[in-house]
């Protein structure tokens, strides 16, 4: 038997800022994987900061994001 799945509708704020959280770190991550590539085998140390420091700077873009969508939702 299936079971019947309500599909969720995004909102378009969240859709908003979905997108602005991907574009602004999409380049970031382009980047990361381009030094770890590089850099993995001679300097595995610089490989993990890089990838440390994209899940850093992810989490301040979810929040900044976050915040600056939530503001415009409330005025």
């Amino acid at each position: 038997m299936k079971k019947n799945k309500k599909k969720k509708v995004a909102d378009p704020i969240q859709k908003k800022a979905m997108l602005s959280t991907f574009i602004m770190l999409f380049p970031s991550l382009l980047i990361t994987m381009w030094i770890s590539n590089m850099t993995f085998a001679f300097e595995t140390g610089i490989a993990i900061s890089s990838i440390l420091l994209f899940f850093f700077q992810a989490v301040l873009v979810k929040n900044f994001v976050d915040g600056h969508y939530r503001l415009k939702e409330e005025s």
